[in-house]
C-alpha cells in the first residue's frame, strides 16, 4: 500500500488507486501525513479540520472519518482486531507508516543520496537519484489542502527542497556534459521562480556549452530585469562575474575536456616506421577517410535528391561528435550528379556572419557560371559591401536573402550542404530558414549538427520542421561494420569478438574506432587520451605547433603560425608533414598553405592540457599576428576580435585591442547583413571596454552601436535597454543624448515602444536637451520631435501638437531636407490616437512633398493617409492606394512595413466579411522572423478579438481573454473580458471589471477599448459608463471605427452612438445616428457592422 502526496492525495492499494472520500476525510489523511509516526490530539485534527471553529458534532464526524479511512488503510483488517496502520492511543489518532509507502518519505531519501552523490563528484549517480526523486512529484504537494494555513509550513519546506534538488540535477547533468537537458529542465524553471539566482547561473552555463553565448547574455538580462522588478536589487555576485565570463568567452566556462574515468598510465611513445614514412604511407589520406556502411543514410540523401526535383527538399542530419557526419556528406558528394554548395561553421574560431553561405555561394558560382549572381550577392563575395542605413537594415537583409535564393533557383539543381549548424552565427540560420521557406525545384538543403548540442538550434529546428524538414539520425556502426572499419585501417581483422567489444567501448563512433585502430595495441580510455597519445608520438616539435595551432582555431595559416611560433615556414614543414601522415589535419582545399584539423575532437584533445592563462598568452601572439598579417581585412574582423577578446584580462592593452576589435568586428557583421551578430560584439566590446578603462565617451559610441544594431535586427525592446545605456554614458552633453534618444524612436509606422514602457531616461533627457540646446541647431529640431513622442507614450496628448509642431518649424527654418524629413517622420509617430486624425493626414502629405524622400518613408506616409482613407469611408480609395504601397514594398523588402500593410489587408477584410482575411500573411510569412512580433502583438490580437466580436464568440474565448488581459495589461482586453462575462451571466464580475479599469490614455488603443467598454456597459446596464462612451464618441460622427494602423474596423462611430442611445432610452436619436451608420457602411461594403446596424436601427420603431 502508498499514499502519494506530492501532488493530488492517492491512495493506492495493490496497485490500484481507490477513493479517498469526500474532501474533509482528504484533508484528515493530509494532516496525519504530514506528522506521519506521531499521535495528533484530536482536539487538534478537529481544530484544523474545521479552521479553528469546530461544530459540538465535530468529534463524532472526526470519528467517522477515521473509520472510513482504516476501511481505506486496511482493508484486510478483521474486525475487533487493532488498527496498526492508523492508531488510536492517548485520546488521539496517528498514520504509522512502517508497512505504508509514503512519496514524500522516498523523495527525501533519494534527494538526500542524489545530494551525497553530488558532493562526491558521482555525477552520473547523482543523475540517476535525483531525477528518480523529481519523478515522484504529480504536482502542488498536498494539493488538497494547498489553502489550508496549517499546510503552509510543510507544503513550503517540500516545495524549497524540491527546488534544490532540481538545481542539484542541473548541475550534475552540466558536469556529464548535458546540456540540453538542462535547458529542458531549467527554461521553465527560471520563468516559474525568477529569483533564484542559482538556476539563472547554471542556465546561462547550459546555453553558453551548447554554442549560444547570445542566448546565454539573454538570460543573465532577463535574471538582472526581474531581481530589479521583484526586489529592487542587482545580481549577486556570482551572476556579475558569469556575466563577463561569458562576454570574454572564458575559457574556464567550458566543460571539463577530459574523460571522467581515469587513463591506465601511459609508456613513453615509441615511434613506428609508419610515423616516418612518407605520404605514401599505409594510412589513407585524412581528406580521403575510409568509409564503412551507411548504406540507408546515402539510400535517405539520394531519395531526398530525387524528389526535390519536384519540391524543394531539406534534410537534417544529426549525431554525435565523430559518428561521421561529414564523411556521409563528402561520399555523398562524390556521387551526387549536381553541383554541390559546402560551408561550414566552425566549433573553435569566430568566423565572419554568413561565412559557411559564402563558401556556399563561392563553389556555385564557379560550378554554374552560366547563372546570373545577382548585384547583391556579387558585391557579397567580392567584398565591396558598404555601410547599410540604419532605417533599411531590415529591408537591406531580406533583399540580399531573397538575392541568395533566386541565385540558388538559377542555379539549379544543386545541393547546399551546412556543416555543424549548431555552431552557426544568427544570420546564417535566418538565410537557412529563409532559403528553405521559399525554395524552388531543383533544391537540396542538408544541414547537420550535433544531437546534444540541439538546444541551440530549437527556434531554427521549428521553423525547418514546419516548412517539411527531415531528418536523418546517425548512430554508432554495427559490429560486422566495425570490424570491416578497423581491418580497413589496421590491416588486421580483429573478429567479431573484438569487434563487438570495440564496439562498445565505442558505441560505433567511428571516429573514435579510427583513433584507437591507429593506436594500434595500447588502447587508452577516452577518445582525447588517443588523440593526445597520438600527439605525443609525433614528438614535442610537433606538438608544441598543433596546440598553437589549436589555440588559432579549427583553420590555420602556416604563415601566421610560423610567426606566432617564432620561425618561418620552412621550420614548419616536417611536424606539419608529420602531423598530416597522423590524420590530425589536412591540407584546405581553399588556399595554398591553409590547414584544417581533421575533427574538432583534435582541437579539443590539445587544448585539454593547456592552462587558461598558457592560453591566453597565446590568443595575444595571435591576435597580434593577425593584426600586423590581415589587419586590413574585414572579413578576419572576427576572428581578430576573438583573439584579442581571449586575451583581455591580461592588461590594459589587450583589453584596448579587444575593444576596438570588437567594435570593427560589430561594424563588419552590419554591413555582412546581420545585426543580431554584430549586437553581440558590441556587448562585447562594451566589456573589453571596462577592462581596458575605457572612458564614458568611448563607451558611449559602443552602447550606441549596440542600440543600432538590436533595433536593425528588430530586438526593440533590448535596443531601449541599450539606448538607456547610452544615454547614461551621455553625462550632460545633449548633443549625444538627442543622438541617442533619435535611435530610440525606429524607422517604421509606430514608434517601437512595448505597450507601457517606462521612458523617463528618454523624457528627461530630452527636456534638458531643449533647455540647453539653442532653437537654430538641428539637435534642438530632434529634441523637440522626439519629446512629442514620448509625451504620446505618457498620456500627455494636450501637449503633442503643440511641441511636434515646434519641432516641425524649427527643421523647416534649418533648411535641411534631412532633418526635415526625419522631423516630419517623428510628428507621425507622435500623433496617436484619433485625436489627431487630420494632423496626420496633413502631416503624411507633407511628408510625401520632401525631396529625396526615401521609398520606406513613403510607404509609411502613404500608409498614413491610407488610414485617414478609410476613417473618412472612403474604402475604394483606399483599396486602391494600399496596392500601390504593396507595389513599391516588393521592391523594398522591409518586412516590419509588409506586415503592417498585411495587417491592413486583413483589417478590411474583416471589415467587409471578405472569407480567410489571414490569406494575407502567407506572402510575409517567411520575413517575420525579422521582425519583433512584439511590434505587432496589439494589432494581431485586435485581430483575432474582432473576428470573436462578429462570430458572437467572445463568451467562448473567456479563458483566452482573461490570459490575454494578465499578460498584456491592455484596459481594452479587460473590457472585453467584462463583455464576454456578461454574456455567460457573470455580471457582478463583469461590473467589477468595468468600474475598476479606468478608460487608457487617448492612443492608438483608445478606440477598441472604449468600444468593448461601451457595449459590457450597455449589456450591463452601466447607464453611467454609456454615457461617458457616448460623450467620448461623438467628436467622430460621421467616420468609421478604425483601430491602429487599420488592424481592424469595427464599424462606425455612429453604430456605436446608435447603440449607445438605444439603451438610453433615446430612440430619436438613436434613429439619426444609425441611419448615418448604415449610410456610411453601405458605402464602404461593410458585412457585419452593417447588419449589426441595420439591426438595431430596426429597434428604433
Amino acid at each position: 500500500m502508498r499514499l502519494n502526496v506530492l501532488g493530488p492525495i492517492e491512495l493506492v492499494v495493490a496497485g490500484q488507486a481507490v477513493p479517498v472520500g469526500p474532501p474533509k476525510r482528504r484533508a484528515l489523511l493530509a494532516l496525519l501525513a504530514m506528522h506521519a509516526d506521531r499521535v495528533l490530539p484530536a482536539d487538534l485534527l478537529a481544530d484544523r479540520l474545521w479552521s479553528g471553529n469546530p461544530p459540538t458534532s465535530a468529534q463524532g464526524s472526526l470519528q467517522v472519518h477515521i473509520s472510513n479511512l482504516r476501511r481505506r488503510l486496511e482493508p484486510d483488517r478483521r474486525p475487533g482486531t487493532t488498527p496498526t496502520v492508523l492508531v488510536s492511543a492517548a485520546d488521539g489518532y496517528g498514520l504509522m507508516t512502517g508497512g505504508l509507502g509514503l512519496d514524500t518519505r522516498d523523495f527525501e531519501t533519494l534527494r538526500s543520496a542524489g545530494s551525497g552523490h553530488l558532493a562526491e563528484g558521482r555525477h552520473k549517480e547523482a543523475v540517476d537519484a535525483l531525477a528518480e526523486a523529481l519523478d515522484l512529484w504529480r504536482g502542488d504537494p498536498y494539493a488538497d489542502v494547498r489553502s489550508e494555513g496549517w499546510a503552509q509550513p510543510e507544503i513550503g519546506r517540500l516545495e524549497q527542497v524540491r527546488l534544490d534538488a532540481v538545481e542539484g540535477l542541473a548541475t550534475a547533468l552540466l558536469e556529464l556534459g548535458r546540456h540540453t537537458d538542462v535547458l529542458a529542465r531549467l527554461d521553465s524553471f527560471v520563468r516559474e521562480h525568477p529569483l533564484r539566482e542559482r538556476a539563472w547561473e547554471l542556465l546561462v552555463l547550459a546555453h553558453y556549452r551548447a554554442g549560444r553565448q547570445a542566448a546565454a547574455l539573454d538570460c543573465l538580462r532577463s535574471a538582472r530585469e526581474v531581481l530589479a522588478a521583484e526586489l529592487g536589487i542587482d545580481p549577486g555576485p556570482r551572476l556579475r562575474e558569469l556575466e563577463g565570463a561569458v562576454l570574454r568567452q572564458d575559457a574556464t566556462l567550458l566543460p571539463p575536456q577530459r574523460p571522467a574515468t581515469a587513463s591506465p598510465p601511459r609508456r613513453p611513445p615509441v615511434p613506428t616506421p609508419n610515423q616516418t614514412t612518407a605520404r605514401g604511407a599505409p594510412e589513407p589520406a585524412a581528406d580521403q577517410p575510409v568509409f564503412v556502411g551507411r548504406e540507408s543514410a546515402l539510400a535517405f540523401l539520394h531519395e531526398a535528391a530525387k524528389a526535390s526535383s519536384a519540391v524543394g527538399q531539406v534534410v537534417l542530419v544529426d549525431g554525435e561528435p565523430g559518428v561521421g557526419k561529414t564523411s556521409l556528406l563528402r561520399r555523398f558528394r562524390a556521387t551526387a550528379d549536381v553541383p554541390v554548395g559546402w560551408g561550414s561553421s566552425p566549433d573553435h574560431e569566430t568566423a565572419p556572419a554568413l561565412w559557411p553561405w559564402e563558401r556556399v555561394l563561392r563553389d556555385l558560382a564557379a560550378t554554374a557560371p552560366e547563372a546570373t549572381l545577382p548585384d547583391e550577392v556579387g558585391r557579397f563575395l567580392t567584398g565591396g559591401l558598404e555601410a547599410i542605413p540604419a532605417s533599411d537594415a531590415q529591408g537591406a537583409r531580406l533583399r540580399f536573402f531573397e538575392a541568395v535564393g533566386a541565385f540558388l533557383a538559377a542555379a539549379g539543381p544543386v545541393i547546399v550542404v551546412l556543416e555543424d549548424i549548431h555552431a552557426a552565427d544568427d544570420a546564417t540560420l535566418r538565410l537557412l530558414v529563409h532559403v528553405v521557406s521559399t525554395s524552388r525545384p531543383g533544391l537540396l538543403v542538408v544541414a547537420t549538427f550535433r544531437r546534444h548540442e540541439a538546444s541551440a538550434l530549437t527556434g531554427t529546428l521549428s521553423a525547418l520542421s514546419r516548412l517539411g524538414a527531415r531528418r536523418l539520425g546517425l548512430d554508432g556502426l554495427a559490429t560486422e561494420e566495425v570490424r570491416v572499419l578497423v581491418r580497413e585501417l589496421s590491416g588486421r581483422d580483429p573478429g567479431s569478438g573484438k569487434a563487438e567489444e570495440l564496439r562498445w567501448r565505442t558505441a560505433g563512433n567511428p571516429f573514435f574506432l579510427t583513433e584507437l585502430a591507429r593506436a594500434g595495441e595500447e588502447l587508452p580510455q577516452g577518445v582525447l587520451d588517443v588523440v593526445l597519445h597520438r600527439v605525443a608520438s609525433l614528438g614535442e616539435e610537433a606538438a608544441r605547433l598543433l596546440e598553437l595551432a589549436a589555440v588559432m582555431g579549427d583553420e590555420f595559416e602556416a604563415g601566421v603560425l610560423a610567426q606566432v611560433a617564432g620561425g618561418t615556414v620552412g621550420d614548419l614543414l616536417r611536424p606539419l608533414d608529420l602531423a598530416l601522415d597522423a590524420g590530425l589535419v589536412r591540407e584546405s582545399s581553399y588556399r595554398l598553405g591553409g590547414y584544417e584539423f581533421a575533427h574538432a575532437l583534435v582541437t579539443d584533445a590539445l587544448l585539454s592540457r593547456r592552462s587558461r592563462l598558457w592560453r591566453a598568452r597565446v590568443h595575444e601572439q595571435v591576435a597580434g599576428v593577425l593584426a600586423r598579417v590581415h589587419g586590413d581585412r574585414d572579413d578576419l574582423a572576427a576572428v581578430i576580435a576573438r583573439h584579442w577578446l581571449a586575451a583581455a584580462e591580461l592588461g590594459a592593452q589587450p583589453a584596448r585591442m579587444a575593444m576596438g576589435s570588437c567594435a570593427r568586428a560589430a561594424r563588419a557583421a552590419l554591413r555582412r547583413h546581420a545585426p543580431d551578430d554584430a549586437a553581440v560584439s558590441w556587448q562585447e566590446a562594451l566589456a573589453a571596454a571596462e577592462l581596458a578603462g575605457a572612458g564614458p565617451a568611448e563607451r558611449f559610441e559602443l552602447a550606441v552601436g549596440l542600440a543600432e544594431s538590436r533595433y536593425a535586427a528588430g530586438r526593440f525592446d533590448e535596443g531601449y535597454e541599450a539606448v538607456e545605456q547610452a544615454l547614461a554614458l551621455a553625462g550632460t552633453d545633449p548633443d549625444l543624448a538627442v543622438h541617442a534618444a533619435d535611435i530610440a524612436m525606429g524607422h517604421g509606422v509606430w514608434v517601437p515602444f512595448r505597450y507601457g514602457l517606462d521612458v523617463a531616461a528618454v523624457r528627461d533627457s530630452m527636456d534638458r536637451a531643449v533647455r540647453e540646446l539653442p532653437p537654430s541647431r538641428p539637435a534642438w529640431a530632434t529634441a523637440q520631435a522626439v519629446r512629442a513622442v514620448v509625451l504620446a507614450q505618457t498620456g500627455r496628448e494636450d501637449e503633442v501638437d503643440p511641441v511636434s509642431s515646434r519641432a516641425v518649424a524649427a527643421a523647416e527654418r534649418l533648411g535641411d531636407p534631412a532633418v526635415a524629413r526625419r522631423v516630419l517622420h517623428l510628428r507621425l509617430l507622435a500623433l496617436q490616437g484619433q485625436d489627431f486624425i487630420e494632423q496626420r493626414a496633413e502631416t503624411a502629405r507633407r511628408l510625401l512633398a520632401e525631396p529625396d524622400l526615401s521609398s520606406q518613408l513613403r510607404v509609411i506616409a502613404q500608409l498614413y493617409l491610407f488610414d485617414h482613407l478609410v476613417e473618412c469611408g472612403r474604402v475604394p480609395a483606399a483599396r486602391v492606394l494600399l496596392a500601390e504601397i504593396d507595389a513599391l514594398l516588393r521592391d523594398l523588402h522591409n518586412p516590419t512595413l509588409a506586415m503592417q500593410a498585411a495587417v491592413a489587408h486583413v483589417g478590411l477584410d474583416l471589415l467587409q466579411g471578405v472569407p480567410d482575411p489571414a490569406r494575407h500573411f502567407e506572402p510575409v510569412r517567411a520575413t517575420l522572423s525579422f521582425a519583433d512580433l512584439a511590434y505587432f502583438e496589439a494589432s494581431l490580437l485586435a485581430v483575432r478579438a474582432e473576428t470573436l466580436i462578429q462570430q458572437d464568440r467572445l463568451g467562448e474565448e473567456a479563458a483566452w481573454i482573461e490570459e490575454m488581459s494578465r499578460r498584456t495589461g491592455l484596459a481594452g482586453f479587460a473590457y472585453a473580458l467584462a463583455y464576454a462575462l456578461a454574456d455567460l451571466g457573470e455580471r457582478e464580475r463583469a461590473r467589477r471589471l468595468l468600474v475598476e479599469t479606468p478608460l487608457p490614455p487617448r492612443d492608438y488603443h483608445w478606440a477598441m477599448a472604449a468600444m468593448c467598454r461601451l457595449h459590457a456597459a450597455i449589456r450591463l446596464g452601466e447607464l453611467d459608463v454609456v454615457r461617458e462612451v457616448y460623450d467620448a464618441f461623438r467628436p467622430f460622427a460621421g467616420l468609421l471605427h478604425v483601430n491602429g494602423t487599420c488592424s481592424t474596423v469595427d464599424g462606425a462611430y455612429d453604430g456605436h452612438l446608435g447603440e449607445a442611445l438605444l439603451a438610453l432610452g433615446d430612440h430619436e436619436r438613436a434613429r439619426a445616428h444609425l441611419e448615418e451608420a448604415v449610410r456610411l457602411l453601405e458605402q464602404a461594403g461593410a458585412g457585419y457592422w452593417l447588419a449589426r446596424a441595420r439591426q438595431a436601427l430596426g429597434k428604433c420603431t
